[in-house]
């Protein structure tokens, strides 16, 4: 069996067969990659310390028939406070899960793997729903999906206030083209998307703004998700469960 090594954030990790797991990475190299790892759910497997969601890993993988099969891993950062609080697992989940079904098997995507690494250390340190967001309109616009935020998608009109945003088209609507099933943006939301998209995730500068437009712009951020993947993810019910609890 040919051997090879990557560097890779675990994104989810599920049971297979008996002790055995399939784990979903996201690697520097080869990007998604679906690998089997025998034992994992044994309390003495060697990869079990190190096999945990949002972890950064380095790992030792050999091809096989149908999946590749994981042989070692060694971990670079636990990421273990994503794990161990509630608002942050759950916006960890979304971001995770956006990555792992933005992009096909084996098509590298350093940049992206680049962008989860900044994302997970903003993710730990700063508001968890801010960041999420961040990250993952960031990612929308590395996979190809960068909504049209400058003029109506539409009409093409470029002064258009009070704008709605066009889930199918992937951008603003002007009041004119505004139809029933499109989305409210308020100006507070335009403002905070286009400082979402250009935020650097290593050096975040501190910024103020309303709960209505994070708010608006996570649900705006659900929807444009939904409709480009085609599925709901799972990780929105996860994150709607603690909005309810709060």
């Amino acid at each position: 069996m040919k051997q090879y090594q990557a560097e890779a954030i675990v994104l989810g990790i599920r049971d297979w067969q008996g002790a055995d797991k399939i784990v979903t990475l996201f690697t520097r190299e080869f990007g998604k990659i679906t690998a089997l790892a025998f034992g994992l759910r044994q309390a003495r497997n060697q990869l079990s310390g190190c096999i945990q969601l949002f972890s950064h890993i380095d790992v030792v993988l050999g091809t096989g028939k149908n999946l590749d099969v994981l042989r070692q891993a060694s971990l670079k950062e636990s990421n273990r406070v994503l794990r161990e609080d509630l608002d942050r697992m759950a916006y960890s989940a979304l971001v995770v899960e956006a990555a792992a079904e933005l992009w096909p098997e084996r098509e590298s995507q350093s940049e992206a793997f680049d962008t989860l690494c900044s994302a997970l250390h903003l993710l730990s340190e700063r508001n968890p729903r801010i960041a999420a967001l961040a990250v993952c309109w960031q990612l929308l616009s590395l996979a190809g999906y960068q909504p049209e935020f400058d003029h109506c998608v539409i009409c093409g009109d470029d002064q258009c206030l009070l704008p709605a945003f066009d889930p199918d088209a992937g951008g603003v609507s002007c009041p004119s083209c505004r139809q029933l099933d499109h989305l409210s943006l308020s100006e507070s939301s335009c403002v905070l998307l286009k400082r979402l998209f250009t935020l650097n995730l290593l050096e975040p500068e501190h910024f103020t703004t309303s709960a209505s437009a994070v708010a608006e712009v996570e649900n705006l951020l659900l929807h444009f998700l939904a409709h480009r993947l085609d599925k709901q993810l799972h990780s929105i019910s996860f994150i709607r469960s603690l909005s309810n609890l709060g």
